[in-house]
């Protein structure tokens, strides 16, 4: 296979890594959505299907028992404190770049760390286009 023919494969892979969508999302929907539930304009939904509204669940005047301190956020979803994470998780945003920070798997933050520093990234991409290169040619 000719190396020409490889170079949309790892471009893709380029793109796909490093692209993502990030919005800023107003704090007054991290109490609810920190802990898994539901927002549904201004209320908050819960897992049995009851509802309350946003600012009356941050105040403590509605949902007291969905107010638990034991929680940890899963990967993917939007984290406002970074302690809050699931084990193994580290809340990410990429640098110079405006919205939410949401959990994601150790690994794969330094990857996206080092594809948002677009000189890193091509250093990256030669050294990997390179190593494919010399494969190729070996296995002729």
């Amino acid at each position: 296979m000719s190396s020409y023919k490889l170079f949309p494969l790892f471009a893709t892979f380029i793109f796909l890594i490093s692209s993502t969508n990030y919005a800023a999302i107003n704090p007054v929907y991290k109490e609810c959505m920190q802990r898994g539930y539901d927002v549904n304009g201004d209320y908050c939904v819960f897992p049995d299907s009851s509802q309350c509204l946003i600012e009356k669940f941050n105040a403590g005047d509605c949902g007291q028992k969905w107010m638990t301190d034991d929680y940890c956020i899963p990967e993917g979803r939007y984290v406002w404190d970074e302690d809050r994470c699931c084990e193994g998780l580290v809340a990410y945003l990429p640098k110079d770049v405006a919205g939410q920070a949401s959990c994601q798997p150790k690994t794969a933050t330094f990857f996206k760390k080092i594809f948002s520093d677009s000189f890193a990234g091509i250093i990256v991409l030669i050294l990997v286009l390179g190593v494919v290169l010399l494969f190729l040619k070996k296995k002729k």
